[in-house]
């Protein structure tokens, strides 16, 4: 027999109660009724719920199809269909290792510790898994029903995605977090991480509120943000340390970036409709330009914001210098020592 059910290669086997048998039985003696060897036992690819059990907890074998626990590393993935109730992961758990989970029931965690590589999330909802004592390093996420997706996290996290197009996007992770694909909700979107925080290029879009925030918990908190930032309500920004925008930062009310150290914006920053505010250290700085054409793509209207703001401005300034107003509402030149207006000839 195995010292325990775990998958897992070259495990100790134990044998015991060896008999001889047969008819010439009587002519060998038995050095010993005792054995010992090695052996694998292999991790299942799926395990399923069935609720058998009534009681609801992911602990509880009765749950699982031919009582396949998904606990420790011994189960890949696993699938949860639809039913009443949701489905909960305490801490009664050992540290479970999991490649996915698809429900369309919820699932809540109370405690314990989820660890993956690379997990997968699909549902339809909702997925709280709100142990901060997790370890997930890579996580990709849809849910297609009414839910939030919910993340605690306590190792560096790389974010190959979260979608939820009914509900809203919770994370907080104790290490640092990069995004690598898009993350969107209808409702709202928040991510800290207690350390630093990249947002890549498909960057964020929420129905709802976005907030990001870098803490300086366990490392400098700079938030770097790669990718546009797009809601449908407000936008508030916080970082420990430092502030790199270099994409739009849209929110239909207002857009407020609060730093402990720097603000350095790349040639793409915008950001649009008031109230925006930006400071270091609580005081007031200059935010990016504003986004003022709609129904463009966000490097191009970035690009073409930025020069016109600019030409713009020095136009104004140089009209403000040498053209008066005439009582007709016409232009004329201050001085004769200036520029050519419409209908003067260069000389």
């Amino acid at each position: 027999a195995f010292g325990d059910r775990n998958a897992g290669a070259g495990k100790p086997i134990s044998i015991s109660g060896i008999t001889l048998g047969g008819p010439d039985a009587g002519n060998y003696v038995l050095g010993s009724t005792i054995a010992a060897g090695t052996g694998s036992i292999t991790q299942l690819a799926l395990a399923t719920w069935t609720g058998s059990a009534g009681d609801g907890l992911w602990a509880t074998p009765g749950n699982w199809s031919g009582s396949a626990l998904p606990d420790a590393a011994n189960v890949a993935a696993v699938l949860i269909p639809a039913g009443s109730g949701s489905v909960t992961f305490t801490s009664a758990l050992p540290a479970t290792t999991l490649q996915a989970i698809t429900s369309d029931r919820p699932v809540v965690q109370t405690g314990g510790t989820l660890i993956s590589s690379g997990l997968t999330l699909s549902t339809s909802a909702g997925i709280n898994l709100g142990s901060p004592a997790n370890q997930i390093s890579s996580l990709l996420a849809t849910n297609q029903g009414s839910g939030d997706v919910v993340i605690r996290n306590s190792v560096p996290l790389v974010i190959a995605g979260i979608a939820n197009s009914a509900g809203s996007v919770n994370v907080v992770n104790t290490g640092a977090v990069v995004t690598t694909g898009l993350v969107s909700a209808s409702g709202n979107v928040d991510v800290t991480a207690n350390s630093p925080l990249s947002i890549g290029v498909p960057g964020v879009t929420a129905g709802g509120g976005i907030t990001l925030t870098a803490s300086n918990l366990t490392s400098a908190g700079n938030l770097t943000l790669d990718g546009p930032i797009t809601s449908g309500s407000s936008v508030l920004l916080t970082a420990g340390n430092n502030l790199v925008q270099n994409s739009s930062v849209l929110g239909a009310s207002g857009v407020t970036a609060s730093v402990g150290g720097s603000i350095s914006y790349g040639p793409f920053a915008t950001s649009n409709n008031a109230p925006v505010r930006y400071t270091t250290g609580g005081v007031d700085v200059t935010p990016p330009p504003t986004e003022r054409l709609s129904g463009t793509p966000a490097a191009q209207t970035d690009v073409l914001v930025t020069f016109l703001d600019l030409f713009e401005a020095a136009v104004q300034e140089q009209q403000a210098g040498v053209l008066a107003t005439n009582p007709d509402g016409s232009k004329r030149k201050k001085t004769d020592d200036a520029i050519v207006t419409e209908g003067e000839i260069c000389r």
